[in-house]
């Protein structure tokens, strides 16, 4: 198995784009090659924790899983790796969380290092996630 994904970020957006339209075919190919580079950006991550491999593919796993349930609340204009990094950071601090890592024995120079921060796209996540909430009489314009 090829360990380094073969698709840009173009084609992978393009790929997300056409299975969200209904191209199993795309929409399989895009959850191949996202899985090979969150299985790169999990690995990297436990290895700078000193963690089992083992414990990445659940973390993986359960990131794919979370991307395909969120996949309607990706916006075209972001970054697709962005996107998927943001929930698969959060899949990363659950499971270091759930298994009592202990959080203070980062350095906090570290730390960045060790959960690949994407604040803009999050922030941008966070946002509309939160617009979208509320009432229409709210989000609407009068």
């Amino acid at each position: 198995m090829n360990s380094r994904p073969s698709k840009s970020e173009s084609e992978l957006r393009t790929l997300l784009l056409q299975g969200l339209d209904g191209s199993s075919q795309a929409y399989r190919a895009f959850l191949l090659e996202l899985s090979q580079l969150l299985r790169l950006y999990i690995k990297r991550r436990f290895d700078r924790l000193n963690r089992p491999a083992n414990d990445a593919e659940d973390v993986v796993q359960e990131a794919l899983l979370a991307i395909h349930n969120r996949r309607h609340t990706y916006e075209p204009d972001l970054p697709v790796t962005a996107w998927a990094y943001a929930i698969a950071r959060y899949k990363l601090i659950d499971h270091l969380r759930a298994n009592n890592h202990e959080f203070q024995m980062i350095p906090l120079d570290d730390v960045d290092s060790v959960v690949d921060v994407r604040d803009q796209v999050e922030a941008k996540i966070a946002v509309q996630n939160g617009v979208s909430a509320l009432p229409d009489s709210l989000r609407l314009p009068s």
